[in-house]
């Protein structure tokens, strides 16, 4: 079984706003600044300039089309894969939520749906 057969929801391929903090396994105080990759339902992905280890959880903030007040909620990092890019490295780095509201849930798949 590949990894999208293990899919639950639909992955929206979607630069999206998101701001995040790492919180553990060290509380940081930075505030990084990203557009998402892909998202959906159960959760996201996005380009670091910085390794991000998996496990780490990560507070996050959405910025959504449908209102000025973003998603936030708490995710942990499921996968980092390196890559290089004009000579520079990035990581992909995959989110799973983990406490996702089912109001904030579906204001996903209905940005996924309308898209």
């Amino acid at each position: 079984m590949n990894r999208d057969e293990k899919r639950i929801f639909d992955r929206l391929e979607e630069r999206i706003n998101l701001k995040y903090r790492i919180i553990k396994p060290t509380l940081e105080e930075k505030q990084y600044f990203v557009t998402t990759k892909d998202i959906s339902a159960g959760g996201l992905s996005f380009i670091s300039e910085k390794p991000i280890p998996s496990d780490a959880i990560l507070e996050l903030e959405i910025e959504m089309w449908d209102s000025p007040n973003p998603i936030k909620c708490l995710g942990k990092v499921v996968r980092m894969a390196k890559f290089q890019e004009n000579n520079e490295e990035f990581y992909n780095i995959g989110v799973l939520f983990l406490d996702l509201s089912p109001a904030d849930r579906t204001r996903i798949i209905k940005y996924a749906e309308g898209k």
